[in-house]
This record gives structure tokens, C-alpha cells and sequence, in this order.
């Protein structure tokens, strides 16, 4: 989806990206993406990406929740939330760093740009990321 009808990612930006989706999730790179993982309270974050529901983070899931509505699409889908991720990446290109994503050259370099905002979790640089993308990168390549 990502290479394809999801924006033209090459396989390393596209691995960058699921590697991140794979920790959030707290999926299995051997698996399927969680896509009904949820956060404990009191963050409440919701689906591959942990959209969070609080005001002062966006209400990204409500935002998810809406969005796959107006499509007739559960917002569980996986379908739905590729299509949310990429709407989010070009609704807020210059904040999510979305130029700098395209013109990654790497797995470890797209998971990192992709971390960085459109994750951003507490703790940057996060090396089981890392081995996340370059693993399905290899999968994917082999």
C-alpha cells in the first residue's frame, strides 16, 4: 500500500514507517499489525500508530474515527489506517517532516524522521525500531 496507492514510498521509507507502526502496535514482526492495539489509561491511544484520544494531543484517534467513517471504513482496518497515516502526512507535511521522509535513502533513516513527529514517543532514537525497519527491509528484499 505504502509503495503503491499510499504515496510512492520506496521500500525503505516504507520499512522505516512499519517499523515504527510494528512497536507501537506492540506486534510481532513475524505477524500481522495490531490494528485495535490500545494504550492503558490514562493515555488512551488507539490503533498501528497509537493515535492518542486527549484534546491536548490533537484527538488524533477521534480524528481516525471520523475520517474512516466518512468512508464507510471501520476505523480498525488496517486500510483505514494507512489511508489516515497518509492523510496526516500531507495534511501537516512540513511538520511531520514528510519532505525529508520521501528523500530517505535508508530504512534506519525513514524510521527515525518518521519517529521523530509523527510518533514522537518519549524516548527518540529507539534502536528495537531500528531493527524493526531494517528486519521487514530485508524480509521484503529477499
Amino acid at each position: 500500500f505504502l509503495t503503491q496507492e499510499g504515496g510512492g514510498f520506496t521500500a525503505e521509507q516504507t520499512c522505516g514507517i512499519l517499523g515504527n507502526f510494528y512497536i507501537e502496535s506492540g506486534a510481532q514482526i513475524t505477524g500481522d499489525l495490531d490494528t485495535v492495539a490500545a494504550s492503558a489509561p490514562p493515555e488512551r491511544s488507539f490503533g498501528i500508530a497509537q493515535w492518542n484520544s486527549a484534546e491536548s494531543a490533537g484527538n488524533r484517534y477521534g480524528n481516525l474515527v471520523q475520517f474512516a467513517s466518512k468512508r464507510n471504513l471501520r476505523w480498525q482496518s488496517l486500510y483505514a489506517q494507512l489511508l489516515f497515516t497518509v492523510k496526516e502526512l500531507n495534511d501537516m507535511k512540513e511538520y511531520y517532516r514528510y519532505n525529508e521522509l520521501k528523500r530517505a535513502k535508508t530504512p534506519e533513516e525513514a524510521c527515525l524522521i518518521f519517529e521523530d513527529r509523527f510518533e514522537n514517543p518519549k524516548l527518540k532514537k529507539q534502536q528495537k525500531r531500528i531493527d524493526a525497519a531494517n528486519q521487514i527491509f530485508r524480509k521484503m528484499t529477499s
